[in-house]
């Protein structure tokens, strides 16, 4: 008969998580409500149900339902904001505890429980939670399911369940991260397929549940993205697809403007530009972008040569460019690298230098600021290198698997920043969420493993000493 542990003995096992989570919570809601109420953008209300009557599960509406779904839970925009800070708050609390559970030395355990909820408190990452667009619930859910995942051994058919719907809610969140998803699948189908091997001839309720799950999911999305394609064509009145403008933003930020690109659009058969077909200025800011991209688009939506060939290209223009013109695509993920890959405490930055999310942190701005590489994310990547270092010299074994599992969240992370950038002609900052923050704490998983495995060494050779928790233990 296995025994739960007592109250006090989560306390005395966990006490010091216990206050950092308490500290963490209380400080990130103090820190909302100094960024001030619920705000709106442009874009908002067509995820509010002021303009979506009927919520449509089949992608008839011009945003996926996911979001769309969790305003409806709430009455009003402040209402949505708490709602979403909510959802926020218990993410990365439970991707601490996730870590947590993967590291072996009490030091270790609490270093990385910490540093992750440091993580949590950034501006770039409460900024977006008073802002009723999609940033907020598509980041909480990218690191919920992460969490997960990293737990995936020690679930029961429960846990799997609410792994499936949680990368279920993601797909339709937050489309520049489905291989977050893709992941959760493959490693079920993976885990499936090595213990049929083992002897097990059918597959257990909890890979059979978590697959069908994502399986479901990805073909409910297949479904759905070419409906909300069509139905973008109400959006603005200019009757163009979500693919057609989003070559239209393509066209008008980097490829119009790309002497190395110019023959290649002759070949897809550009038609000749005219009227307000114009590449973006160099360098574009907000008040340049009022006045030249509204007149691309409507010229490029209503001349109907244009509004055709746009709609044949979609999406796909980005792919056949990326690969095709691999220089010119390297070129401008070079060019917006410093915005997208801002330090998580350098102010809000959406599309060109837009300070719409306020800064909630300023105090921090001093130790954290730089733009890029120049950043807090440099201080990871010295730490991972000289953990590495130490680590190698030293001979201590290190956890395989679970530094293969940052890895991979790390791969996720990258794709992520890619896809919202090539992707994404307008606001690419944005549009990159939640890469910059999933590599950051997939960084952070990679020191503290490091460190762990060090720790854990030292120990081994000072066995006096108060011995490591096995990481099977999650208090």
């Amino acid at each position: 008969m296995v025994r739960l542990p007592t109250a006090a003995g989560w306390w005395r096992s966990a006490r010091t998580e216990l206050i950092t989570g308490g500290v963490f919570a209380v400080s990130r809601l103090v820190l909302l409500l100094a960024v001030g109420g619920a705000r709106r953008s442009g874009d908002s209300v067509t995820y509010l149900p002021e303009s979506l009557p009927t919520l449509h599960f089949g992608g008839n509406a011009v945003k996926l339902w996911t979001v769309p779904l969790f305003f409806r839970l709430a009455p009003t925009d402040d209402a949505r904001m708490l709602l979403q800070h909510l959802i926020a708050t218990a993410a990365w609390l439970l991707f601490a505890v996730a870590l947590r559970s993967r590291l072996r030395h009490p030091s270790a355990r609490v270093g990385v429980f910490v540093v992750i909820l440091v993580l949590g408190l950034s501006q770039r990452e409460i900024g977006w939670d008073n802002v009723m667009l999609s940033e907020s619930l598509g980041l909480s859910f990218t690191v919920i399911t992460a969490a997960l995942w990293l737990l995936r051994d020690r679930l029961s058919l429960a846990g799997n369940l609410a792994l499936g719907f949680a990368s279920l809610l993601l797909m339709f969140a937050r489309v520049s991260v489905l291989a977050l998803p893709l992941l959760v699948g493959g490693t079920a189908l993976w885990s499936a397929v090595r213990s049929m091997r083992a002897g097990t001839s059918v597959v257990t309720k909890r890979q059979f549940a978590l697959l069908s799950v994502v399986v479901v999911g990805f073909g409910w999305l297949a479904i759905a993205l070419p409906q909300q394609n069509e139905s973008y064509r109400l959006r603005d009145g200019l009757g163009i697809s979500y693919g057609g403008e989003l070559a239209a933003t393509l066209l008008w930020d980097r490829m119009l403007g790309d002497a190395d690109s110019a023959q290649w659009l002759k070949d897809q058969g550009m038609p000749e530009p005219r009227g307000g077909i114009r590449p973006a200025p160099e360098g574009v800011d907000l008040v340049e972008w009022a006045v030249t991209w509204p007149p691309f688009l409507e010229t490029a939506a209503t001349d109907p040569e244009w509004r055709g060939w746009l709609d044949d290209q979609g999406s796909g223009l980005a792919v056949r460019w990326t690969l095709e013109r691999p220089a010119s695509a390297i070129r401008t993920l070079q060019r917006l690298a410093p915005s997208v890959l801002a330090s998580s405490w350098e102010p809000g930055i959406i599309g060109y230098g837009d300070p719409t999310v306020p800064g909630a942190m300023a105090v921090a701005q001093p130790f954290f600021r730089g733009r890029g590489l120049v950043s807090d994310l440099t201080v990871l990547a010295v730490a991972a290198a000289v953990a590495a270092a130490v680590t190698r010299r030293r001979r201590a074994a290190v956890d395989r698997a679970a530094l293969g599992d940052a890895v991979l969240l790390m791969a996720v992370a990258a794709s992520a920043l890619v896809i919202g950038v090539l992707f994404s002609g307008l606001e690419p900052t944005r549009h990159a969420l939640p890469g910059p923050h999933l590599l950051r704490a997939a960084l952070v998983m990679v020191v503290a493993l490091l460190i762990d495995a060090v720790l854990v060494h030292r120990r081994e050779l000072h066995p006096t000493e108060e011995p490591v928790v096995t990481a099977t233990a999650v208090p």
